[in-house]
């Protein structure tokens, strides 16, 4: 018997294979996993022989038998309590005499039978030793119903001591999946060669086997494996001992479930995708290279001492740990919290970048993250965090201890369905690339979130933040109502919140705008701001106990040479007296002067133009008005009189036979009927309609404009004129543009 090796207990089903060797065994298992084992002892003392099976996992085999001569027995190949007894083997004299192989035609051997179903790939491994003058070569026949035999190959036998031998079958599927399968085991004498640094041969030289073994790589169907360990296996004098495995490979759809202590070794250990390797409560360790692009699953210790590659998931459940060296995460990956309890976050994320860098992060199973676990570092992912209902995330767990001062950053999705919190220290900040969801809780902890994405981010989920930082030119998109207690900083880019509201109570900064609603509660003496920084109301009489500002970024209805900008207030009471500031940014002049924009303000269904108070600020880019008691509709103008046909230009210049030619363009003409151009001469006061006819639109209810020009031929020489541009409505109502002056030589 050898006493020296133990294997893994695993429950695997369909599609699994192995790549499998013991360490320190005096009998190499070959490339796979046991089906059938004979140690020829019992198991109470070690030292008594028995010539029956020890494990199999398939009924059928029975005890060896042997043509040509009986079966004794002898001591084995290993030793019990530290070589205080021996282990026992079979052992047999009256070998064949041949020098050269007789194959098939041999008369004497042992001979067992092996049941291969649900298996293929086969190796057949044991440990033995010939006499001086027993046989120099050992060979296998199989045979698959018990009468015709095919030979495969031979191999020398340990000369005086234990050699271990192993027949590679793995090439011949005539016995993978069998009911029964016959196996000779047979030696001969062998020729001048084999028979180096031996005595001559003789018929009464004895060869013993032990520690027979039959293994497989791969399973075809659902199987449980043998339980060495429970039956004294893991005996190594008198000690336990855990096997280490060179590699070990789980194929799809096949899931292994560890029953005892495992160390691998190699530099191939995977399972595969679609696959499982589950621990159990017994511990991994990984000295080589372990690729996960399946599932693994742990309930125990996972130490790392080498590589681990998670391509699929790591799955920590109760009683699970990572140790030792950080895995390394795909793209693709996930990192799994299962336990239903407390987990202390380990190894396993512990970076923000490299090693103990996940992808993307689960937590499920009503478990709770302690995400600190002492430590007050800085984490990222690069993917999605997933907080499942009944599970939660604590930054500031154990608060006040450590005090989380530095950021977790998250470059994908936060899908928020169980609870959350930042951090109880400054700098315990939450740093999101990707899109919002929450229908969980939230709590902010007076840290800030910072939406930093690269391309458009939304919010889902009506959310309470303290501090709001939005820094991606893409903007951020609120799908659900939100509310920031304290600063809103619009770094870059819009919050666009489209017919849900931002509630706001705090300060803003930065240079981007809420686009849609703003909603405030403590309007007062003392200035407020809506989404953007010189976006502001202060009041300075009467009092408005909330407040609703909307942006929109386009022209107003009516009054399309205004600028780009719509603000419209909705205050709940109508007995105030207030400072109105109003932002623009360059892009939304419309090509309007800066330094010549007014405040106007819709009431009635008419814009009005109500100048400004002080200066336009080119800088800051803001205008301001005081003493406004109306609240409804403003924009902003350098424009002497609203246009609805969007009149982008209207100039006159002189054509080289000194002739006034007007042109003018629109912007759209939704509304529009035509027009007509009117001159004045400097000094007169009478205006005059120079063309005949109405000039008709080209492009009458087009949301597209059109250009235009017309010649007056009528104006004189040695005359200053005015000229402006009466824009007929399809309503029957009509608008004016600017005066324009040119004089004619």
């Amino acid at each position: 018997m050898q006493t020296v090796k133990r294997f893994a207990v695993l429950v695997l089903v369909v599609g699994l294979m192995f790549v499998v060797a013991p360490r320190n065994a005096l009998a190499a298992v070959g490339d796979g996993v046991p089906i059938l084992y004979y140690d020829f002892e019992n198991n109470t003392t070690r030292t008594t022989f028995e010539n029956l099976v020890e494990q199999a996992i398939n009924s059928g085999s029975d005890a060896l038998t042997r043509t040509g001569a009986s079966i004794t027995y002898v001591a084995g190949a290993g030793t019990f309590n530290g070589g205080a007894a021996d282990g026992q083997a079979i052992t047999g004299s009256s070998w064949d005499t041949a020098t050269a192989d007789p194959g098939t035609a041999t008369t004497d051997y042992y001979q067992f039978v092996v049941n291969t179903t649900g298996f293929s790939q086969l190796s057949i491994s044991f440990d033995n030793q010939a006499s001086a003058t027993g046989p120099a070569r050992v060979g296998i026949l199989y045979s698959t119903d018990g009468s015709t035999f095919t030979a495969t190959t031979t191999s020398l036998t340990g000369n005086g001591v234990f050699t271990s031998s192993t027949f590679d079958l793995t090439a011949i599927s005539a016995i993978d999946n069998q009911s029964s399968v016959t196996i000779r085991i047979y030696a001969y004498a062998g020729d001048a060669t084999d028979r180096t640094g031996r005595s001559t041969f003789s018929y009464s030289g004895t060869f013993r086997i032990d520690n027979l073994t039959v293994t497989a790589k791969t399973m075809t169907a659902s199987q449980t494996l043998l339980n060495y360990p429970n039956i004294g296996l893991s005996i190594k004098s008198g000690t336990a001992y855990t096997p280490t495995y060179t590699n070990f490979i789980v194929n799809s759809p096949a899931t292994a479930t560890l029953a005892s202590e495992l160390i691998l070794s190699g530099a191939s250990s995977a399972v595969a995708v679609g696959a499982t390797m589950t621990t159990g409560t017994y511990a991994l360790t990984n000295n080589g290279t372990l690729t996960v692009n399946g599932t693994l699953a742990t309930g125990a210790g996972i130490t790392n001492n080498g590589t681990l590659a998670v391509n699929g998931t790591l799955q920590i459940n109760n009683g699970g740990v990572i140790s030792g060296t950080a895995p390394t995460y795909a793209s693709t990956s996930t990192l799994k919290y299962t336990c239903a309890c407390t987990y202390g976050r380990s190894t396993e994320w512990s970076a923000t970048s490299g090693a103990g860098y996940p992808a993307n992060v689960q937590i499920s199973n009503s478990t709770t993250l302690n995400y600190p676990n002492g430590s007050t570092a800085a984490r990222s992912i690069s993917g999605n965090l997933t907080i499942d209902s009944g599970s939660a995330l604590y930054m500031d767990y154990g608060n006040p201890i450590p005090g989380v001062s530095n950021p977790l950053t998250v470059a994908g999705n936060l899908v928020l369905n169980g609870s959350m919190s930042l951090g109880n220290a400054s700098g315990g900040d939450l740093y999101l690339g990707g899109n919002w969801s929450n229908s969980g809780s939230f709590d902010p902890n007076s840290r800030a979130v910072f939406f930093n994405g690269s391309s458009a981010q939304a919010l889902t989920g009506a959310t309470i933040f303290d501090y709001l930082t939005l820094d991606n030119s893409s903007g951020l998109t609120l799908n659900n109502n939100a509310t920031v207690n304290q600063t809103l900083a619009l770094t870059s880019g819009d919050i666009n919140t489209g017919a849900n509201t931002l509630t706001h109570s705090g300060t803003c900064s930065g240079s981007g705008d809420v686009v849609g609603n703003v909603a405030r509660s403590d309007i007062g003496a003392t200035t407020r701001c809506f989404g953007n920084q010189f976006n502001t109301v202060t009041v300075s009489s009467g009092s408005v106990p909330n407040l609703t500002v909307n942006l929109a970024k386009n022209t107003p209805s009516g009054f399309t040479n205004a600028i780009k900008r719509t603000y419209s207030f909705s205050p709940d009471s109508s007995s105030l007296s207030a400072t109105v500031r109003l932002h623009y940014l360059d892009a939304d002049l419309n090509g309007n002067t800066d330094t010549g924009l007014n405040v106007w303000h819709k009431e009635s269904g008419t814009w009005t133009n109500l100048e400004r108070t002080g200066n336009v600020d080119t800088t800051n880019k803001w205008v301001e008005k005081s003493g406004v008691t109306s609240f409804s509709p403003f924009t902003l103008s350098s424009n002497s009189t609203p246009t609805s046909a969007g009149l982008i230009s209207f100039k006159a210049k002189l054509t080289p036979k000194h002739l006034v030619k007007v042109k003018w363009e629109t912007g759209t003409e939704t509304t529009l009927l035509g027009f007509n151009v009117y001159r004045q001469t400097v000094g007169a006061k009478k205006w005059v309609k120079v063309n005949a006819n109405l000039i008709a639109a080209k492009n009458p209810g087009g949301i597209s404009g059109a250009k235009y020009s017309f010649t007056d031929k009528t104006a004189k020489s040695g005359k200053s004129y005015r000229y402006k541009l009466q824009v007929v409505g399809s309503g029957g109502g009509s608008e004016w543009s600017d005066v324009i002056k040119i004089a004619v030589p």
